[in-house]
């Protein structure tokens, strides 16, 4: 199994092989683990939401449209999860805390829909581009940037 493309395994995974889904997953969680980690900055909250991108990675394959891309697909997932983790932090502040006051919370700003749109687009460019280069190349290029 190990020797099979992520296409052939997401295909046999569709097709109710376990044990394609468990070696496409363990292929590609380290990297969507690395991401969590680098965007989060916690372990502990990175571990969680690979778990949760892994799940809806492995819910939604029906909807890849390209498998041989799953692993691109998984991070981008991961990578969205931490961001919605990261906007529903909040900060204490620590005037609050020196009066022995009530701690107040202040949200995280919110991004415009510019913001929004612009990050998506760069999103798209990258990994239109990715796709482009070979697999070993690719794989290489994700695992050193996100590494």
């Amino acid at each position: 199994m190990n020797d099979a493309t992520d296409a052939d395994l997401a295909t046999m995974a569709l097709a109710g092989n376990r044990e394609a889904l468990g070696t496409l997953l363990a292929r590609h969680y380290p990297v969507a683990l690395g991401v969590c980690r680098r965007l989060l900055g916690n372990a502990h909250d990175a571990n969680d939401v690979t778990q949760e991108a892994a799940l809806q990675a492995v819910l939604g394959l029906r909807r890849l449209n390209d498998p041989a891309r799953f692993g691109a697909w998984m991070c981008a997932i991961a990578a969205n999860l931490s961001r919605m983790a990261l906007r529903r932090r909040r900060f204490v502040s620590l005037d609050a805390l020196i009066d022995g006051a009530t701690p107040i919370l202040w949200p995280l700003p919110i991004p415009t829909p510019e913001e929004v749109h612009a990050a998506r687009e760069t999103h798209d460019a990258i990994v239109a581009a990715l796709g482009e280069l070979p697999a070993h190349e690719r794989e290489a290029a994700v695992g050193f940037f996100l590494d």
